[in-house]
Order: structure tokens, then C-alpha cells, then sequence
């Protein structure tokens, strides 16, 4: 019975401690405490897929702070067939704000011609005015195509 109070209350303190949001941060120099890693976004998300059909569809969006400064958001997609080689997609696209989600968001699609394995490399640009504030990287999605 004693076990199972460990058990219990181990696992409702795990439930607990990942319920929690973490967000990305660097401590910067003695004393200066915690600051985001990111100096205008909050959070960012991607995602890269294909069907059956050649259909590839890049989505993603991007939040930012509450103190940013940014009036445009560009995504700069670029995928390629690791197979050949060559790039059948590469473009800079504006993203639109949705005032419902208090996001800028990203929903592009392209039919592929040829088959073999994709690679969709993502950066996301903040703008204010013309002088660009932040660009952030996605990690590199890989889909096969087949």
C-alpha cells in the first residue's frame, strides 16, 4: 500500500511538472538574469508535407511578443529533391496576420513533378520598416515523395 502512495504521488508530480511551458532562453552576463532567446518571437511553428499525389504543403506560423516592434513577417521556403538535386520550389512569401489567432501564418502549397526524397528548409523574417530585427532558422524537414 506504502508503494503505491510513492507511486501515486510520483506520478501526479510528473503530470504536473509537464503540464508546465518551457520557453527558450539564454542567461545572459552575472546578474542580468533571464532573457528570451529571441528577441521578437515568442513561438514558432512548421510543419512540411506531401500526399500521395505530389501535393507538397508547407504550414507554419509565428507568434510574437508582446513588446515587438515588427510590422512584417516574411517565410523564405526553399525544398529540394535530395534525390537529383535540383530545387523545384524556392520562394520568399509575406505572411498574413490573423487577428483571431494573434499570429502571422503560413499556408503554401506545390504540386512536385518529380518523385524522391524532399528537403524543406525554412527561415522566418521580421521586419520593421525595411531593417530586419530577427531571422530565425526551422530545423530542416525531410518527406519522401514516392
Amino acid at each position: 500500500m506504502r508503494r503505491r502512495i510513492i507511486v501515486f504521488t510520483l506520478m501526479v508530480a510528473f503530470a504536473i511538472f509537464n503540464v508546465l511551458t518551457a520557453y527558450s532562453a539564454e542567461r545572459g552576463d552575472a546578474g542580468s538574469g533571464i532573457k528570451p532567446l529571441y528577441a521578437e518571437t515568442a513561438s514558432y511553428y512548421a510543419n512540411f508535407d506531401i500526399d500521395s499525389n505530389g501535393n507538397a504543403e508547407v504550414k507554419g506560423n509565428l507568434k510574437l511578443l508582446g513588446t515587438s516592434t515588427v510590422d512584417k513577417v516574411s517565410a523564405v521556403v526553399k525544398i529540394t529533391n535530395t534525390t537529383t538535386g535540383k530545387v523545384p520550389y524556392n520562394k520568399t512569401i509575406t505572411m498574413t496576420y490573423s487577428k483571431t489567432q494573434k499570429k502571422y501564418v503560413l499556408d503554401e502549397n506545390y504540386r512536385l513533378q518529380e518523385k524522391g526524397t524532399h528537403r524543406m528548409n525554412l527561415t522566418y523574417k521580421c521586419y520593421a520598416g525595411s531593417t530586419l530585427l530577427e531571422s530565425i532558422q526551422v530545423p530542416t524537414q525531410l518527406k519522401a515523395y514516392a
